[in-house]
């Protein structure tokens, strides 16, 4: 009798143990990094950050500048999407696909941050992504949901010479684009045939054709704040700029200021722009209301081709015969040229640093926006002239 008991309470405890095993969720340790690029529906349960960011984005790359080995590639524009994927803790992983290739151009793992996402190790192509190296923000000035990544792909084979600035858009799969039709702005090469195998069902930017896509709805728990080019200034604390160590205002624009994680560099938002990349490692940039001009820093070496290691130097490397200013910045001297393309002009600018590294200013304005005689006028030129703020090593 004892041993037919003993028997039925631990066949009860074993059963137990099997029924517990199964509810339990623990986050994954080494599970595979990519699902599946198809768009699956999204659970009830899930949190908002996964009803907000999970499935697939349509969208597009567009090449803002090439050197060397890519020189050809420069203003080319491709489709692509992004596949994210995010655990109910937060963590998960993102691969982009480009021009219908089956093979990931980006693969990263990330995590969520408040209501962006980062990425926290990764790969494109054969360049490591490093930790903080992109943020995943919902634009605040678009209709519908649009997410901008830009940044630079630098050849591993030959750094000095081969590379290419970028700009990934992508808004969920199922949406839209009319704001950008409506204004004439960059849409993906692809659209058109996008739109007929969605049936041309959607006279919303904002609504969604697949019954499988998150609610726009679910935008107003999680999108950013509206950024406020004259909010107050940042929380006080011991640096020079009074950096706080409390990220969401940055993160935003909600102080009015971006900055550079160790807060060694710093530039108000101009009115009517947006951050574009706000405490990263060495960059900080900030884009138009409609994305098409940009204004971007970056801590980088100096090329090792130089004679002597200057900012003026830097500037007119391999445009010997052009005209360079010398002007300042807020507190920073900063030497820079003007460089006219097919489709935007190009001010290039750099500042001292410290032996062996610069600052690097790359400001682009779209020919259809205006003249650069223009932006040299507007506000925007007129904050990086006298808000920019630099503290050297």
């Amino acid at each position: 009798m004892k041993r037919i008991l003993a028997l039925s309470v631990a066949l009860l405890l074993l059963f137990g143990l099997i029924a517990c095993a199964g509810n339990r969720e623990t986050p994954p340790e080494d599970e595979e990094l990519f699902p599946g690029a198809a768009h699956t529906a999204v659970p009830a349960s899930v949190t908002p950050m996964q009803a907000t960011w999970n499935g697939e984005w349509y969208g597009l790359i567009w090449i803002l500048s090439a050197t060397g080995a890519y020189a050809d590639e420069e203003g080319a524009l491709y489709d692509a999407r992004i596949v994210i994927d995010i655990d109910s803790y937060g963590k998960g992983s993102l691969a982009i696909f480009v021009a219908g290739e089956e093979d990931s151009t980006v693969s990263a793992k990330l995590q969520t941050v408040e209501s962006y996402i980062q990425t926290t190790e990764g790969m494109f192509w054969d360049m490591p992504l490093h930790a903080d190296m992109w943020w995943l923000v919902l634009s605040t000035a678009h209709e519908g949901r649009l997410v901008y990544i830009t940044e630079t792909y630098i050849d591993p084979e030959n750094p000095e010479q081969d590379g290419f600035q970028y700009q990934f858009r992508f808004r969920p799969y199922g949406e839209l684009w009319e704001g950008e039709l409506r204004n004439n702005d960059l849409v993906p090469p692809g659209y058109h045939e996008y739109v007929a195998a969605l049936g041309g069902a959607i006279s919303d930017p904002g609504q969604v054709v697949s019954a499988d896509t998150p609610e726009p709805s679910v935008q107003t728990e999680t999108a950013a704040p509206t950024v406020q080019a004259n909010s107050p200034e940042p929380p006080a604390a011991d640096d020079p700029f009074g950096f706080s160590s409390d990220p969401s205002v940055y993160r935003t624009g909600e102080c009015g200021w971006m900055y550079n994680l160790s807060g060694t560099m710093r530039m108000r938002i101009p009115p009517g722009w947006e951050i574009e990349n706000a405490l990263h490692e060495t960059t900080i940039a900030v884009r138009s209301h409609m994305g098409g001009d940009m204004i971007r820093m970056m801590i980088r070496p100096y090329m090792s081709v130089l004679p002597e290691k200057t900012p003026e130097n830097q500037v007119r490397q391999n445009y010997s015969t052009a005209e360079i200013i010398k002007d300042k910045w807020g507190n920073t001297e900063v030497w820079y040229r003007i460089t006219e393309m097919t489709d935007w002009v190009t001010i290039f600018g750099c500042a001292a640093f410290d032996e062996e590294n610069c600052i690097q200013f790359e400001i682009r304005r779209q020919k259809a926006s205006g003249s650069i005689e223009e932006f040299l006028q507007s506000e925007a030129w007129n904050t990086l002239r006298t808000t920019f703020e630099l503290v050297i090593p």
